[in-house]
C-alpha cells in the first residue's frame, strides 16, 4: 500500500508475504517515505517544497486531485 493509498483511505491487499507481523511498521515503507517527507517539511527551502508537492500533484488524475481538495481543502 502506497501513501497516496493511505492518504486516500484505499483499503490495504496482503500478501502471504506481507501478513501483520512480517514486519514491524516502523521498517515499512510507508512509513520511512513518511518520515523523509516530514524531514523535508522541516529542512528543505520553499522552493523545493513547491517544486516536490507540484510533481506530486502533476502525477494524480482529476479524481484524485479532487480526493485531495476534498480531504485536505
Amino acid at each position: 500500500m502506497g501513501f497516496l493509498d493511505r492518504v486516500f483511505g484505499r483499503p490495504e491487499e496482503r500478501s502471504e508475504a506481507d501478513r501483520p507481523g512480517d514486519r514491524s511498521p516502523a521498517t515499512s515503507t510507508d512509513e520511512q517515505a513518511i518520515e523523509r517527507y516530514r524531514y523535508l517539511l522541516r529542512t528543505a527551502p520553499p522552493e523545493a517544497l513547491e517544486e516536490a508537492h507540484a510533481e506530486a500533484f502533476a502525477g494524480l488524475t482529476p479524481e484524485q486531485r479532487s480526493e485531495v481538495l476534498r480531504r485536505f481543502g
